[in-house]
């Protein structure tokens, strides 16, 4: 079984999430996703979601495309590749946060043939979390 992992907020889910979970199964048949927690969030990003973890968590359960719907760590943002040693990590093309320090912490927990896929958007100017954010905060 060839396991691939990938990150996220999904607190909006859109087309664009839809290609990244079609292109993380590309590359393997066990698709693990890591939901971002609320906290890290809000620190990273200066927001609250507008769906709480356990929400997000919910929603990412009923996407057959996904076997596996996991919370990050509190603390160590790379204890969850840790305990499900993928096979694939796949980046969506604009995720930087915590990814300069990825490729040494798989080194360090000896994962060496866990390979790093950034993928290509799907439609980064219309299929974005933050535009998508943007545009129903101007509904309100």
């Amino acid at each position: 079984m060839k396991k691939v992992m990938l990150f996220g907020t999904f607190d909006i889910i859109h087309a664009g999430h839809i290609h990244v979970f079609k292109e993380a199964r590309k590359y393997g048949d066990y698709v693990v996703a890591v939901i971002a927690r609320d906290k890290r969030i809000e620190d990273l990003k200066g927001f609250i979601p507008t769906h709480s973890e356990a929400e997000r968590m919910e929603i990412l359960q009923q996407i057959s495309l996904i076997d596996r719907v996991v919370l990050g760590d509190t603390q160590d943002v790379y204890k969850r590749i840790l305990e499900h040693r993928p096979d694939v990590i796949v980046l969506g093309y604009d995720q930087e946060h915590y990814t300069d320090q990825l490729g040494h912490a798989l080194a360090e927990a000896g994962l060496h043939n866990t390979r790093t896929i950034r993928i290509k958007p799907y439609k980064n100017d219309t299929h974005k979390s933050g535009e998508i954010r943007k545009k129903l905060l101007g509904m309100l």
